[in-house]
């Protein structure tokens, strides 16, 4: 994957996005994902070693969510969902903070604006490379990684018109 995106950085991103969408290393995530889905997605792009098991618990209480926990050997962690739904982006965020260890999970945020939404997967020594050819601040404006701070799928129109708007203006390139 690194080759994939420093080929991108190096050429003219711009003109390239629609190239790198086709990315095999590129994973979809629409707003209607199920969530169990996603950690398979993610699955694909770990080590085996470092794969991540998605675990249910059944709720005691009436009409309410499963307890949902990732595993991975003796590391777990509960996803904080909202006592009455799921969502994909406390979903991405329990993900990208349960494997930070080793990896990042970034937005590819050129994808901003559609309902399906495309992430990758970056291992951390990678990162640190990429950042050190390309600048943190270039890195981050098309592979930004997911943490409690992101709002991805859980932005109103207003708010992805004003992001696009700002991404315009900001542009690193």
């Amino acid at each position: 994957m690194i080759e994939q995106i420093r080929t991108f950085l190096s050429d003219n991103p711009i003109e390239n996005i629609e190239t790198f969408f086709d990315n095999e290393n590129i994973f979809w995530v629409d707003w209607r994902e199920y969530d169990e889905d996603i950690v398979s997605y993610v699955n694909d792009e770990l080590s085996e070693a470092d794969q991540i098991e998605w675990k249910t618990i059944p709720s005691e209480k009436e009409g309410a969510l499963d307890t949902v926990i990732l595993k991975k050997n003796e590391k777990e962690a509960i996803i904080p969902y909202d006592e009455d739904k799921w969502d994909r982006d406390t979903t991405l965020k329990s993900i990208g903070k349960f494997i930070d260890d080793k990896y990042k999970l970034c937005w590819f945020k050129p994808s901003l604006g559609g309902d399906t939404l495309s992430f990758v997967v970056i291992g951390n020594e990678d990162w640190e490379k990429l950042s050190a050819e390309f600048g943190e601040e270039k890195l981050k404006f098309y592979f930004s990684p997911v943490t409690e701070e992101n709002e991805m799928f859980n932005l109103s129109m207003d708010q992805v018109f004003s992001l696009i708007e700002s991404r315009e203006k900001n542009n690193p390139n």
